[in-house]
């Protein structure tokens, strides 16, 4: 239990040009420019993402974020850059206190999951009550169109030791 926590630190992915690797070999203390799967992303295009040409949806899930924290941290917020386009951005975010999870995308597991579209430039509460004092953190996010893409720059994730 803690009273309060200081020393904000945070998880802050600007570049998905590397592709995809495995869950064993994506986890990582600092972001790079990998993560762990997508499905209809084009990550080619000056290290942002958006849908692939000619889709409507698509998912993209990081790598696993290491805060090396053996007791655990708290995750605070989140936020996107980049434009929202014509389409929706959804997020889900998951904490474990194992690298091999349990993830929990089917609804065990969640920190957060965003209720509708985030917009961009806008900070997300991410409520504590869940998965707090856990070692681990990833996020999912989830891309929608009607002819013009959302395009992510920057997802950034804000947590405390």
């Amino acid at each position: 239990q803690y009273l309060t926590r200081h020393r904000d630190s945070v998880f802050n992915q600007t570049d998905w040009s590397g592709g995809a690797v495995p869950d064993d070999e994506g986890l990582v203390t600092f972001p790079d420019n990998r993560f762990s799967a997508s499905t209809d992303i084009d990550f080619s295009t000056t290290g942002s993402i958006v849908l692939s040409a000619d889709q409507t949806y698509g998912t993209l899930t990081s790598s696993i974020f290491d805060t090396q924290r053996t007791t655990g941290a708290a995750f605070n917020s989140f936020l996107w850059q980049g434009n929202l386009g014509d389409g929706t951005v959804n997020f889900m975010i998951a904490s474990s206190n194992s690298p091999s999870g349990p993830w929990g995308y089917n609804g065990d597991g969640y920190i957060y999951r965003s209720p509708g579209s985030v917009n961009p430039d806008t900070s997300v509460p991410i409520w504590p009550g869940i998965d707090n004092n856990k070692r681990y953190v990833r996020y999912r996010v989830y891309l929608t169109k009607t002819s013009n893409s959302p395009r992510i720059d920057d997802i950034i994730i804000n947590w405390s030791p």
